[in-house]
Formats: structure tokens, C-alpha cells, sequence
């Protein structure tokens, strides 16, 4: 089943806000995330588990996954 063409365009849009938080988080994390790097984190496991350790949350409010910490470390590169 097709949805209406107003629901779609409300899907793009709140896509749209949610590449834009991501991105507002990756560039406030950077430092932390060259941080863990300067300590030979060289994982996503490890890197999400020292988020955790740190205390940082997800953009969600959760605990940060090897899956959520690989996606923050390819958008800040």
C-alpha cells in the first residue's frame, strides 16, 4: 500500500531533522571520540564502551552500542 504523498513529505522531513541532530552530535563529540582514539581505543566495542564510561549518552538518551559508536565515528571521520 502507497502512502499519501503528505506523509511521505513529513517522513523526509523528520529524516532531514534527524541527519542534522546526528550531525550536531558527531561534531560535539569529535573531541571526545579523538580523545578515546589518543588512548588506543581501536574498536567500535571499545570506543562505545568508553563512551559509556564517560557517561555519555546516545542522541536517544541510551547506552552507546559497537553499531551506534561506528556510526558516530564515520561522521566525524
Amino acid at each position: 500500500m502507497r502512502l499519501p504523498h503528505f506523509r511521505s513529505r513529513h517522513f523526509r522531513r523528520g529524516a532531514a531533522a534527524r541527519q542534522e541532530r546526528s550531525a550536531r552530535q558527531a561534531v560535539e563529540l569529535a573531541p571526545v571520540v579523538r580523545d578515546i582514539r589518543a588512548a588506543r581505543v581501536t574498536t567500535y566495542a571499545g570506543l562505545a564502551a568508553a563512551l559509556n564510561a564517560r557517561g555519555v549518552p546516545t542522541m536517544l538518551g541510551r547506552t552507546w552500542s559497537p553499531t551506534t559508536a561506528r556510526r558516530l565515528a564515520l561522521r566525524i571521520g
